[in-house]
């Protein structure tokens, strides 16, 4: 491995490369990619705190992505029955996203993807050293918060 190889900028975009390679590789048989899972992961736990209301907007910024690259992603999850967008009584110029029954009854096994891919990850590391290792992470996070 090269010096350049080796930066601490360069090991983290090549980790975060390659968790979304394995999860997209898990989620093929369900035809989803990575982004899309984010989404639906995203409504899921806006679900179980009770928020219901959760706009493409909503979801931009707390996914940290772009909203036209949102709206494509539900569009996507729409066609193919993942949730649905309905009007929104508090804004007529957004839409509630939800996810469909088809979503909530698969949740058990993309939980089940989820955890196959972070225990590969992070296979061989002590309980102690993944502490360490989200400690460090949630620093460099709220840097940019």
């Amino acid at each position: 491995m090269g010096k350049q190889e080796r930066s601490l900028g360069c090991l983290l975009s090549k980790t975060s490369h390659l968790i979304k390679w394995e999860l997209n590789n898990q989620l093929k048989e369900y035809q989803l990619t990575s982004s899309q899972w984010r989404v639906l992961m995203d409504l899921r736990f806006q679900e179980e705190i009770k928020s219901n209301d959760t706009t493409p907007a909503q979801i931009a910024e707390r996914l940290n992505i772009e909203r036209p690259a949102v709206t494509r992603t539900i569009d996507g999850l729409i066609k193919d029955d993942w949730v649905v967008r309905e009007g929104n009584s508090t804004d007529r110029r957004s839409h509630i996203i939800k996810l469909t029954g088809k979503a909530k009854e698969f949740m058990p096994r993309f939980k089940e993807i989820s955890e196959k891919v972070m225990g590969k990850t992070l296979e061989g590391f002590q309980e102690e050293e993944i502490q360490q290792l989200r400690f460090f992470l949630m620093k460099i996070i709220d840097n940019f918060n």
